[in-house]
């Protein structure tokens, strides 16, 4: 795990995860825990692809430094 200094991706994630705690919240009152689940699932896999995707500008960075 690799301290970086805080980027736009980071804020959206940070971000993502407060509202999704509190779309939890409303839905449980409302009681559609069917659809949270798949939800969550949906947002995790996002939530990959916007690693993979910082990961690879890092790389990229790196690689522009070195040359």
């Amino acid at each position: 795990f690799k301290t970086t200094p805080t980027t736009h991706s980071t804020q959206t994630c940070i971000y993502k995860e407060q509202t999704k705690e509190g779309e939890e919240e409303k839905k449980k009152e409302e009681g559609e825990e069917e659809e949270e689940e798949e939800e969550e699932e949906e947002e995790e896999e996002e939530e990959e692809e916007e690693e993979e995707e910082e990961e690879e500008e890092e790389e990229e960075e790196e690689e522009n430094t070195v040359n």
